[in-house]
């Protein structure tokens, strides 16, 4: 099953992804458009940005969006900042990149074959941008953690996930957990307070996932 899904944007920089995966091809960058513009007049300015972190979690590479013709020669997608085409440059689903934005009127659109099995992330020691790798709205909650023994559980408080609110400001973490005291079982997300989370991230929307090693994945449940 094929089809598409668009994300708001916001005025400033939020974290974004692809919400689809390819059809008989590797996702790229490519994969995720912009609209919000009007096509026939084509976007030439530079204030569309994406941020793209290499594996390790360290060099940082931006391209800008443009969709314009100049000299006959047409420029739609993304460019680095010497002006090469980084359309085709890998961007895996689940993987999450940091865009920017003049204003909210502009959306990321992301099209391709709809996931029909979980979608495992990685993390990184350190934290990792995690959006939505779906094209429907998903409670934080079917969002698990793997990569320790299931048998001993996982009751430190060093997996954890920071959601920003629709505006973009105020920060809320929740952290993982997966254990039995006392005859309750906790698994999970949780609050400081211990309070299980009621959240849900719409298509595309990314959280910032935090873990002491990069033996750990996040699991996003299948779309369909």
């Amino acid at each position: 099953m094929v089809g598409y899904a668009s994300a708001e944007l916001q005025q400033g920089s939020k974290g974004a992804g692809l919400t689809f995966a390819g059809v008989s091809t590797a996702t790229k960058l490519g994969d995720l458009t912009i609209v919000g513009y009007d096509p026939e007049t084509g976007y030439s300015d530079a204030e569309i940005f994406c941020s793209k972190l290499d594996a390790a979690g360290g060099s940082l590479t931006t391209y800008f969006w443009y969709d314009y013709e100049d000299g006959g020669v047409r420029y739609r997608g993304w460019f680095d900042e010497e002006g090469n085409d980084g359309n085709d440059v890998e961007l895996a689903l689940g993987e999450g990149l940091w865009i920017g934005a003049p204003n909210n009127t502009f959306k990321t659109q992301s099209a391709g074959q709809v996931t029909t099995e979980k979608t495992p992330v990685r993390l990184r020691q350190g934290s990792t941008l995690c959006p939505n790798p779906t094209p429907i709205t998903i409670s934080l909650n079917s969002v698990v953690v793997t990569g320790y023994d299931p048998n001993a559980g996982y009751s430190d408080a060093e997996i954890f996930c920071s959601k920003l609110d629709a505006a973009g400001g105020s920060l809320t973490t929740y952290f993982w957990y997966d254990y039995e005291d006392s005859g309750v079982t906790y698994y999970g997300w949780y609050d400081e307070e211990g309070n299980e989370a009621d959240i849900t991230l719409a298509p595309s929307e990314s959280i910032w996932v935090g873990a002491p090693s990069n033996s750990f994945y996040v699991e996003f449940p299948a779309a369909m």
